[in-house]
């Protein structure tokens, strides 16, 4: 099966946006706190005026003023693209009965633009609207961060981390298990230390990246140990080169040499000790992967 990396991101974004959006509403209504949901839209004046830090500096400030007035900010947002290009937020921000938000824009908390302040009655549906456009990433600026979100308890982070999860890791882990990426490849449980690895291989076939079941006889505890072994001669390889003070005309030594020799050495045997256990493959159909979000395969891509 090709992988499209802009659906993923999508159902990523999508995902992401409205189950905070949910959590949130369930915490303020568990807690018996009286609120009230403002979505702030944040707009560029110029369609390349993006720049990284934008939203993370708005969302800072916004922070410190509920933070000075006794409040924990709560909120999630969504980026977009507007149709003359420019990159467009919505933040959704939950806020105590009678506490209110300046102008974003007047108050100089969004200088790059202009705001809008809108109070909403069903903030998941709201937001959705926007979380679920289809949209072309590859238009996106370059590092822009498409969804995000901050407030939640920690249980509710849990259950937030555990529906991003890849669906063969939903089926294996329960929400209190906590299961995180693991270094190498796989997940593993914040409270067990279980390790699970995927049933599936990312690889070139055709042209084309697509996604491939694993054989029988994969042996991913081998694929691990392997991988380690690499990223040990890598890191290696790395303190070696940083030891001597680099300077116009700077030689290697010879042991440097041999560090970055080794280095490749070791991913060479990485990439062969990898595809003897692929084999002739062939990619599986979509009704096989039931439409799931797969990570990468143990290590690194090869």
């Amino acid at each position: 099966m090709p992988l499209d990396a802009a659906k993923s991101r999508n159902r990523r974004k999508k995902c992401g946006t409205i189950t905070a959006a949910r959590l949130l509403q369930e915490q303020m209504q568990e807690g018996g706190f009286r609120y009230k949901v403002a979505m702030v839209t944040l707009t560029y004046r110029d369609v390349d005026g993006w720049r990284a830090r934008d939203v993370r500096d708005f969302l800072t400030t916004c922070r410190e003023y509920l933070k000075r007035r006794g409040f924990t900010f709560r909120y999630t947002w969504v980026a977009e693209l507007q149709k003359r290009g420019a990159v467009h937020y919505h933040v959704l921000i939950w806020l105590p009965r009678g506490q209110t938000l300046p102008k974003p824009d007047q108050r100089g908390w969004w200088p790059h633009g202009s705001t809008r302040i809108e109070w909403v009655r069903n903030a998941v549906g709201y937001i959705a609207g926007y979380a679920g456009k289809d949209e072309d990433i590859s238009r996106f600026p370059k590092g822009l961060r498409i969804c995000g979100s901050g407030g939640l308890d920690k249980r509710r982070r849990m259950e937030r981390r555990w529906w991003l999860s890849p669906a063969w890791v939903r089926r294996e882990y329960a929400i209190s298990d906590d299961p995180r990426r693991a270094e190498g490849g796989g997940y593993v449980s914040a409270v067990t230390g279980e390790r699970i690895y995927s049933p599936f291989l990312v690889g070139y076939y055709g042209g084309a990246l697509c996604l491939f079941r694993k054989p029988l006889d994969y042996d991913d505890e081998a694929v691990y140990a392997e991988w380690q072994a690499w990223k040990s001669a890598a890191n290696r390889a790395l303190h070696e080169s940083l030891e001597p003070d680099y300077i116009d005309g700077y030689v290697p030594t010879p042991e440097q040499r041999l560090g970055s020799e080794g280095l490749e050495k070791s991913r060479r045997r990485f990439v062969d000790f990898i595809t003897e256990r692929l084999g002739p493959l062939q990619p599986i159909k979509v009704s096989d992967a039931g439409g799931e979000r797969v990570p990468s395969p143990p290590g690194p891509s090869c």
